[in-house]
């Protein structure tokens, strides 16, 4: 008995995919110019077990987020498994983001990998998420998500976010985000935090790292900031 593997993918609002082919919202679909060659192209495309790189996914809001259902040893895996391809699989869910990552999680794989998952914690817990991920944690909460995650925690949680994150935390929380993408043209990571709380930027200058912090008070508790590497100061953000 073959053993079976999930494949995370989108496509647009009508269903359609790169060169048009057309994805049908449920049942058997096959590639007609199937490729076994670990290349790009020629194949049915997306995230083992919603894993890999999530900038190959469509982040529209009208997106449609599939979920295939392929044998294992049919997989081929594509640049070091940011991404893979079968040349049939069966959808098996065809829906919005989040059902789609519930899905997957719910089939037993690793929910700190997947792919914009949505994952939420109680007091006292901990929750680890990939990139694009939404964690949402109670008080006294430790956070850690990807980049391009978006963070909330209660009271005295402690928020770890990778490069343009956005993390939000409760009174006396400490908060750490990443950079952006490049220097001068990428975002910062944006940080909320409560009074009491610290804000921690990392970001790499001149080919060396370096660590800005700020602590918040009552005047600058609930707003948003960034820090501006140019200046060297933290700025709120609109």
């Amino acid at each position: 008995m073959s053993n079976y593997v999930y494949i995370l993918r989108t496509c647009y609002a009508d269903l359609t995919s790169y060169g048009e082919f057309k994805y049908p919202e449920k049942g058997k679909v096959i590639c007609p110019d199937w490729n076994p060659e670990p290349v790009c192209g020629g194949g049915l495309h997306g995230l083992l077990n919603g894993t890999g790189n999530g900038n190959l996914l469509n982040w529209n809001a009208d997106a449609k987020w599939l979920v295939l259902k392929a044998k294992a040893e049919d997989v081929v895996s594509i640049d070091d498994g940011e991404k893979v391809k079968c040349k049939q699989a069966t959808v098996v869910f065809c829906g919005d983001r989040k059902g789609a990552t519930d899905y997957i999680i719910a089939k037993g794989v690793d929910s700190s990998k997947v792919v914009g998952a949505f994952l939420t914690c109680g007091n006292n817990s901990t929750l680890n998420g990939g990139d694009f991920s939404i964690l949402t944690g109670g008080d006294y909460s430790k956070l850690n998500g990807g980049h391009w995650s978006k963070l909330t925690g209660g009271f005295k949680s402690t928020l770890n976010g990778g490069n343009v994150s956005k993390l939000n935390g409760g009174n006396y929380s400490t908060l750490t985000g990443g950079y952006g993408s490049t220097l001068n043209g990428g975002d910062f990571s944006t940080l909320t935090g409560g009074e009491g709380s610290v804000l921690i930027v990392v970001y790499y200058q001149n080919g060396k790292q370096h660590v800005a912090t700020k602590e918040i008070d009552k005047d600058s508790a609930g707003k948003t900031w960034q820090y501006d590497v140019d200046q060297g100061l933290w700025v709120e953000a609109a």
